[in-house]
């Protein structure tokens, strides 16, 4: 295998535009796959790869769509019946048509060899071996994605029931998909190997705002960190694809790009691994329906409704918020956070806040915004409500896993910052009266 990551880099500094610094190689990292490590110093701002359209053309969605219009014609109809029987696939995500597309194409132009190991070796010792072939034939047999997973390994997310449900709904998607494509028992384009296209794809694929949909020879062996000093990659129509390092490197250090900023939900089912304490995980949990709008017989609800109206920018009338957002850290985010506050408040309680408010006057600047000090019992309410949204949801599994990890039941005192001087003041100066409400305009997300 090491010998054809070494023939791969090749085969990639051979294409028009194409650069493998020689700084890099690819490596077997245990843990971890292949993985790009420095063999020597490299400079801070050191452009480190680069993919020509020769590199990455032969593998993308545009090329194979265009092939599949001459060879497939029929594939396609089959495609777009499927695409036009489903509105969350004309409107969601361009990668599943892509990926489909993409993936058949890979199937039948370029099939992995019965025996990948002998076929590399013989591709090793080519002068000039095929980058495409080389390539495909370098790819892992399997990829270890939830997309394979059965009922057995599925229960380890018992405890994380939103994950194990998007898992589960990935894995029967993509199930469906090939039977509308392919039917039951199509030798052509068997079920394991299109499932071995799609997670491929999954897990290696690149794509993003005016950048093609393909796979990248070399560069998907660049792991992913989310440290702040990665490597920068981007597109030009022109140079293609580049990596440039943000800061130095000795040798033996392994290289990292970011894949995006994903939470672990995203990133095991797409690409099969977690990142400790990530910070872009969340947890929604369901908001108690009388707390999802406000409600016409509340004393308060007029004052309510405005603050509402007024945060949202709505006209007609105050959309509800379903949900409770609770961010990697326990935290309630601040949307959810005012919406508690606000609709679980008396009169007298709203009314205090707002005096506050007026005898605080506007505040200096961003750097000296006061938090508002709550009434005690309102305090009290929020927290006792999100302590029982928290224990709600605990309650739905026998695994302790939630209990033990889940940091929303421990911080309900933690995530609590009171009304925001500014938007009170902004609220209250606008209406001109020191009795009613702030605008605070992110409330909403």
């Amino acid at each position: 295998m090491e010998v054809a990551l070494k023939r791969v880099a090749d085969a990639v500094r051979r294409t028009r535009g194409g650069v493998v610094s020689i700084a890099i190689e690819a490596r077997l990292i245990p843990g971890m796959g292949v993985g790009i490590v420095a063999r020597e110093h490299i400079p801070k701002d050191t452009l480190v790869f680069q993919a020509g359209q020769d590199v990455w053309y032969p593998f993308s969605a545009e090329h194979a769509l265009e092939t599949a219009q001459q060879k497939a014609p029929g594939f396609l109809n089959q495609l777009n019946q499927l695409l036009a029987s489903s509105r969350a696939l004309r409107e969601g995500s361009a990668f599943v048509p892509s990926a489909l597309v993409l993936g058949v194409h890979m199937l039948v132009n370029f099939p992995h060899a019965e025996d990948p190991e002998t076929t590399l070796m013989a591709m090793a010792s080519m002068d000039t071996p095929p980058l495409d072939e080389l390539y495909v034939n370098a790819l892992p047999r399997y990829v270890d994605l939830p997309l394979y997973w059965n009922d057995k390994q599925f229960e380890e997310l018992q405890g994380c029931e939103e994950a194990r449900r998007a898992m589960q709904h990935g894995a029967r998607f993509y199930s469906q998909v090939y039977k509308h494509l392919f039917g039951t028992n199509n030798q052509f384009v068997n079920q394991e190997a299109f499932f071995w296209a799609i997670s491929t794809l999954m897990s290696r694929a690149t794509s993003g705002q005016n950048q093609p949909f393909a796979l990248i020879p070399f560069f998907d062996w660049f792991n992913h960190a989310d440290n702040g000093d990665e490597c920068v990659q981007d597109f030009d129509a022109q140079k293609g694809f580049t990596i440039h390092t943000v800061r130095s490197y000795e040798p033996g250090e392994q290289l990292f790009i970011n894949c995006g900023n994903h939470g672990n939900v995203r990133l095991l089912r797409n690409y099969g691994f977690t990142v400790p304490n990530n910070p872009y995980d969340i947890v929604n949990l369901p908001m108690p329906a009388p707390l999802q709008q406000p409600n016409e017989t509340d004393p308060a609800f007029s004052q309510k409704r405005d603050l509402l109206l007024s945060a949202t920018g709505s006209q007609a009338a105050v959309p509800a918020l379903n949900s409770l957002r609770f961010q990697h850290d326990g935290s309630l985010t601040q949307n959810a956070e005012h919406w508690l506050e606000i609709m679980l408040a008396t009169p007298d309680e709203l009314n205090e806040v707002f005096r506050q408010a007026a005898s605080q006057g506007p505040p200096k600047d961003a750097s000296t915004v006061s938090s508002l000090r709550l009434p005690s019992s309102l305090t009290h309410k929020v927290r006792s409500e999100v302590g029982n949204v928290v224990a709600s949801r605990l309650k739905q599994h026998t695994s302790t896993f939630e209990r033990t990890t889940c940091s929303c039941v421990q911080t309900t005192s933690k995530w609590h910052r009171g009304f925001d001087h500014a938007f009170i003041f902004e609220w209250v100066k606008s209406r001109r009266c020191c009795v009613q409400h702030p605008n605070t305009r992110d409330l909403i997300e």
